[in-house]
């Protein structure tokens, strides 16, 4: 296994380095990760090592961890700005949905690891909306399954980029073939609206 690589121009502070065998401790993390929604890159890794570092990170860090098949990022807890442009935009996509009469259910930050693919994300929120998917959720859930392997992928995904991600994640979104991704890119200014196949709109303002 290739020498894991830390991408030092995302992070200003003195870079640390590690073999790709070795998961950095949650101490590390946090020491290089002390400003919200800063970012760390570390590039030319495998899914085993994604899967590690993810599995060892506790939810309630709200560390959020990204992999697009050859490189892994991670950000560190969000803003209060953050959170709220986020919520936000959940509330807007329920607001329509509830007035619609459109079926929805919200799955907030979930972590998607798909092995088969190879790629793995977490947004900032999430939804269904296809009969089919909302039903597998249900069962899911009345089975009281844990596991992410059991529920589908989002039909929509929410991103709020108070810093610009150094990965490829429109590729992990197309890779979980999510049919819709919208972002609000705070350091432009703008709104994305990204469908499944790499197509980008930009609303007229």
């Amino acid at each position: 296994m290739n020498r894991a690589a830390i991408d030092s121009s995302v992070v200003p502070l003195e870079p640390f380095s590690f073999s790709a065998l070795s998961v950095p401790s949650l101490d590390e993390l946090y020491q290089k990760m002390c400003v919200p929604d800063q970012r760390v890159v570390i590039r030319g890794v495998d899914w085993a090592f994604y899967e590690h570092i993810v599995d060892s990170i506790p939810e309630d860090c709200h560390i959020h961890v990204d992999y697009d098949g050859k490189d892994l990022e991670l950000m560190s807890p969000i803003s209060p700005f953050h959170d709220e442009a986020k919520k936000l935009l959940g509330q807007f996509v329920e607001a329509v949905a509830q007035e619609l009469g459109i079926p929805y259910k919200g799955l907030g930050q979930t972590t998607w690891k798909r092995f088969e693919v190879a790629r793995g994300l977490e947004s900032d929120e999430c939804y269904y909306f296809k009969p089919e998917k909302l039903a597998a959720a249900d069962a899911a859930k009345a089975r009281r399954s844990k596991d992410v392997a059991d529920y589908p992928n989002p039909d929509l995904s929410i991103e709020v980029d108070f810093s610009p991600s150094r990965i490829d994640r429109p590729g992990i979104y197309a890779a979980l073939v999510v049919a819709e991704v919208w972002q609000l890119d705070h350091e432009q200014g703008r709104n994305r609206h990204r469908t499944a196949w790499g197509r980008l709109n930009l609303p007229s303002r």
